[in-house]
């Protein structure tokens, strides 16, 4: 009997001791929330160029506040044209990132040329214009699809941002931007623009500029095209 007793006192010190173990793991609750934004997201697009069928209406846009497109217009067979600055692309993340690579899907892909660049106003392509003063120099622009293939050596390092939306950097000047609300999306302030004095420099700057230029043969049949552009970007440094 004593030992069966001591048992029992030995179990019952078991009980005890896993019962005090057990109070030091209590449920705790936490709450949460996030929110899906378009005018708030810290990598998003700002627009400057126009329709080329509605000067009133920006050449990126949303109808949704979800998907973004860029409708490029009619053109003949042996026609070239180019948007110098269909969009840019702005960075407001607390680091910086790298924009590293394009790919284009879908038909009429082969017609399609796409480069980041300093100047709003300059081409990357000869074949757009021929005053050399509207050209761009080959060091202030990366061709990231070429009509067939996105390259991949070329990259452009955007720098960290402030984390306004609202805003954008060529490194020295903070410039604004205002959000449309019809078609979701920022829009380039036209009196922030003082010719080529505003300079997305590659490393330099928050933001840079996107060409989109079409170069339609003359063996072009007529069709009516479309796709998807992607931007690949990695981070390039971490919040420390």
């Amino acid at each position: 009997m004593r030992l069966r007793k001591k048992t029992l006192i030995g179990l019952a010190m078991l009980v005890a001791i896993s019962t005090v173990l057990a109070t030091q793991y209590g449920v705790i609750q936490v709450s949460w929330d996030y929110e899906i934004t378009t005018s708030d997201n810290y990598v998003h697009w700002l627009s400057r160029d126009t329709s080329p069928t509605d000067t009133s209406k920006p050449l990126i846009y949303s109808s949704d506040n979800k998907t973004y497109s860029i409708s490029l217009g009619k053109w003949a067979q042996a026609t070239n044209k180019t948007y110098t600055a269909a969009f840019a692309i702005v960075n407001e993340e607390a680091y910086s990132i790298t924009l590293d690579k394009v790919v284009v899907t879908g038909t009429g892909k082969d017609y399609m040329y796409i480069y980041v660049h300093e100047h709003a106003q300059k081409t990357c392509n000869e074949a757009f214009t021929a005053d050399s003063s509207k050209q761009e120099a080959s060091s202030d622009y990366k061709t990231m699809w070429d009509g067939s293939s996105g390259s991949t050596t070329h990259y452009w390092v955007l720098v960290a941002g402030d984390q306004s939306t609202n805003t954008y950097s060529d490194g020295t000047t903070t410039l604004d931007a205002t959000w449309d609300s019809t078609y979701y999306g920022w829009k380039f302030d036209a009196t922030d623009d003082t010719g080529n004095t505003k300079e997305a420099v590659n490393g330099t700057a928050d933001y840079v500029w996107v060409e989109v230029g079409l170069i339609i043969p003359s063996s072009a049949t007529a069709a009516s095209l479309s796709g998807t552009i992607y931007f690949e970007f990695e981070a390039t440094s971490e919040i420390s």
